[in-house]
């Protein structure tokens, strides 16, 4: 990203519009891991790795935390759309 175009508010958009099709196409959940910063301001709540491994134990990143032992992402986050 370029200096000037910093603190402009495309990343916000860019998250809630990705949020907002994902609530629109009826899904439930919003499952993220990350190695970095704080979600909380995007409705994102820290929830343990295990309960996306019991929410998504078909999710890429979960298989291939099972095949290799090494978790994916620092923390694991979940926003809920059905609210």
């Amino acid at each position: 990203m370029l200096p000037e175009t910093r603190g402009g508010g495309l990343g916000r958009r860019l998250i809630m519009s990705a949020l907002e099709y994902a609530q629109a196409r009826g899904d439930r959940a919003i499952y993220m891991f990350s190695k970095g910063g704080d979600w909380s301001s995007f409705g994102f709540q820290q929830v343990p790795l295990a309960v996306v491994m019991g929410d998504m134990p078909e999710a890429p990143q979960v298989q291939a935390y099972k095949a290799r032992g090494e978790r994916p992402g620092g923390t694991t986050w979940m926003r809920n759309l059905s609210q």
